[in-house]
């Protein structure tokens, strides 16, 4: 699974997904998600076994105990979402966007998980230039993200909340 889907392998997705590859001799297993984690997936690791899923429902029959995780449950009702890793279950865990999560068996026998960032937002501030030339650049990868979505789908859907990044939006579409 190292040889198929590397770090570089993954960089080049952009979009939304989640991939697992699993390798068989010797066995190792990566779970991966997008840059913006647009599919959550959900990790439980316990004694011998590391589940992951994107319904944390099916994470259930893995668990020994469950308990909610009361910090998870304050976050959520002071300010309305949880943050970062948190889910309201116990010993679950969400994994990071552009993540990779390996499950290998080590020389015991045991797993062994580790998690890496293949992918990071980077700015680069000395690059920055004036307000038009900003707008102009803006403008050109605006329209083509949106000739780009297009591409691969024949019938688009826009949400028009009367908002103004939606009638841009609508506007440069081509049909």
């Amino acid at each position: 699974a190292r040889d198929v889907w590397n770090d570089a392998a993954a960089a080049r997705c952009n979009g939304p997904f989640c991939a697992v590859v699993m390798g068989t001799e010797p066995f190792s297993l990566r779970v991966v998600t997008d840059r913006y984690r647009h599919y959550p997936v959900y990790v439980y690791k316990g004694a011998g076994v590391a589940v992951a899923s994107t319904d944390m429902k099916c994470l259930l029959p893995f668990m020994g105990k469950r308990a909610l995780n009361l910090a998870a449950v304050d976050m959520l009702l002071r300010s309305g979402e949880l943050i970062d890793r948190d889910t309201l279950l116990e010993g679950v865990e969400l994994l990071p966007p552009a993540t990779v999560l390996s499950v290998d068996v080590n020389n015991a026998g045991a797993l062994q998980t580790t998690e890496h960032r293949y992918w990071a937002m980077r700015h680069d501030g000395a690059a920055a230039s004036s307000l038009s030339r900003t707008a102009d650049e803006l403008a050109q990868r605006l329209s083509v993200s949106v000739r780009r979505l297009e591409a691969v789908s024949p019938r688009l859907g826009i949400t028009l909340s009367g908002g103004l990044d939606s009638r841009i939006i609508l506007d440069l579409c081509a049909h």
